[in-house]
């Protein structure tokens, strides 16, 4: 990490002349504190007492130290906030946020997506386990950089089918805190799961794949949708905060 910070400070053009201020600045104060009057204390008499010289430190010390500090005021000490380019503030909504892959710009109003079919000749809906599920989808999504106050506690896998045909299905994931933040995850295979999404353009992108998101002001919601390796999700969060959203959402792309 410090090599890092080394290469990024050495490209840093520090004016000659501040140097030079800088370094006569120092030896003034070296010269007074070498004239000043020595206290009365014990430690002024004792003889073998070391005296440590100023040192002037040069300039381009001084902007190492503070981008380096800068830095890791900034992102928290040791905090995973490589990813955004934006700074968050507080919990103010952001409409666009950029990302150091990609974009998201925030929906206000959109309109739900119809409902899937229902019924019919020969349609029946069934509920699977999360196992036989998972096996008809052919994978487990990856849900990366939960909040640990987040705890699974509701799951649900529907199947709707009409002979040997699947008309639709979708599996959800509800998580929820103490505090009251919930989370909940729909998936769906190769398609945006029914009846859960929204109309809205994919006018978003995180690592060159796109998605669409919003933000309910009214009672304080974000959604996210995209189909992403054959599989589409619906993200829905409620009283968690926008970069921890984000956060849930970009680990699906990582």
């Amino acid at each position: 990490m410090m090599e890092h910070y080394k290469g990024a400070v050495g490209r840093i053009p520090v004016p000659p002349e501040l140097i030079a201020k800088t370094a006569s600045s120092m030896r003034l104060m070296q010269e007074k504190e070498e004239k000043a009057p020595r206290g009365l204390g014990l430690l002024s008499h004792a003889p073998n007492r070391r005296r440590f010289p100023i040192v002037a430190i040069p300039a381009a010390a001084c902007v190492v130290l503070a981008v380096v500090l800068g830095v890791f005021l900034l992102r928290g000490g040791d905090r995973e906030s490589d990813i955004f380019v934006t700074m968050f503030t507080g919990d103010r909504h952001i409409r666009s946020v950029e990302l150091a892959n990609g974009r998201i710009d925030f929906y206000d109003e959109t309109e739900n997506a119809p409902p899937p079919i229902l019924s019919g000749p020969g349609v029946r809906r069934e509920e699977w386990t999360q196992a036989e599920y998972l096996q008809y989808l052919g994978m487990e999504p990856a849900f990366e950089h939960l909040p640990s106050a987040l705890v699974l506690c509701d799951e649900s896998a529907v199947v709707c089918t009409a002979g040997d045909r699947v008309l639709w299905d979708y599996n959800t994931l509800r998580f929820e805190s103490d505090n009251g933040g919930i989370l909940e995850m729909t998936v769906s295979k190769g398609t945006l799961p029914p009846g859960m999404t929204m109309v809205a353009e994919e006018n978003s992108n995180i690592n060159g794949h796109a998605l669409a998101a919003g933000f309910n002001r009214d009672n304080n919601t974000y959604w996210a949708q995209f189909v992403y390796d054959d599989v589409g999700y619906f993200i829905e969060s409620k009283n968690l905060s926008q970069e921890a959203f984000i956060r849930i959402i970009y680990g699906i792309f990582e």
